[in-house]
């Protein structure tokens, strides 16, 4: 039994998932930087073939699809060149092999891609049961001041890519990093929005009360679903309270049971989305009402499957062998 791996080899989630299917009795085969397998790849008419080693890819069990970046998007020195082209290439070809090999691959990236927009995301958690916030995309205030001027308040989150890269000169050297745009508080006043929202749309949202957060991985496979959910009491600091990641003192380590009516929402989310697993963002009101905040289909877990004893791996492993639902 083989089983490909599409990503980076030092990446912690293909190493977790690697050793936990060769415990299994599989042969795993990672393609991706410092991947050591002959990779052979030709059409013939209409027809594409691939092997790795000699074994023709068409026999692969099943693939995971998990496209990280290890070598930093910006650099300054020909190190650094070489390997992001070297890396950038096999992402190009993992990200071929898995739309070619769509049928076999967790998650599928047409999937992936359609259900990484908060848009459809919030449409398809709508359609399953869930609550979700009132949300509106606009540069026009005057569309949001029933928004901001509610009781609850309003936030503002990224819609597209929250990394900002920048490169500037420090002592004479370039240097590069990135940051990342956070959900923030938005003034109570919409007239003050004007200015500063008109060059472009941007995402709002009514601001839900929290008791806490939820951050619940879903595995979906021909075997069934598994979800494994941490607890996060990001009410407990207040510059947190909006967005926990703000945190340098907590992260989400608390590993909870989630009732199976919330199971079997999830489940359907991603059946519909076509999805194999995705890393859901809820908030659990004081009520008791949980609320949808997003599904992210490419999230990291590794630092979550630690604190679960590997389950979250296991999971994953399980589902490789099982097949593609």
């Amino acid at each position: 039994m083989h089983i490909g791996l599409f990503g980076n080899n030092p990446d912690d989630h293909i190493v977790a998932i690697a050793e936990k299917l060769r415990a299994r009795g599989a042969t795993v085969v990672v393609l991706g930087s410092d991947s050591p397998v002959l990779f052979r790849c030709e059409r013939q008419g209409q027809t594409i073939h691939v092997a790795c080693d000699d074994v023709p890819l068409e026999e692969f069990r099943s693939f995971f699809y998990f496209p990280k970046f290890s070598v930093p998007r910006f650099g300054n020195s020909e190190l650094w060149a070489e390997e992001y082209v070297v890396q950038n290439e096999w992402m190009s070809v993992v990200a071929n092999l898995s739309l070619l090999f769509e049928e076999k691959t967790l998650n599928s990236p047409v999937a992936s891609y359609r259900f990484s927009k908060k848009l459809p995301q919030l449409a398809l958690a709508e359609s399953v049961g869930l609550a979700t916030p009132v949300s509106r995309v606009t540069n026009d205030a005057s569309f949001l001041s029933e928004l901001v001027s509610s009781p609850a308040g309003a936030i503002l989150k990224p819609l597209g890519n929250p990394v900002i890269p920048t490169i500037f000169i420090e002592d004479g050297v370039k240097v590069s990093k990135q940051d990342s745009l956070m959900t923030t508080d938005v003034p109570g006043n919409a007239e003050d929005l004007a200015g500063w929202i008109r060059s472009c749309p941007h995402y709002f949202q009514e601001k839900v009360s929290k008791d806490h957060e939820l951050r619940v991985i879903g595995v979906r496979s021909a075997r069934g679903s598994d979800f494994f959910a941490f607890r996060i009491d990001s009410q407990s600091e207040e510059h947190a309270a909006t967005d926990w990641r703000l945190s340098a003192t907590f992260t989400p380590s608390n590993f909870v049971e989630i009732d199976t009516a919330l199971q079997s929402k999830l489940a359907e989310y991603l059946r519909l989305a076509g999805l194999s697993f995705g890393s859901f963002d809820l908030i659990v009101q004081p009520d008791g009402v949980i609320v949808f905040l997003e599904c992210n289909p490419e999230g990291t877990w590794r630092w979550l499957d630690l604190v679960c004893s590997d389950a979250i791996s296991e999971a994953f492993a399980d589902a490789l062998v099982a097949g593609k639902q």
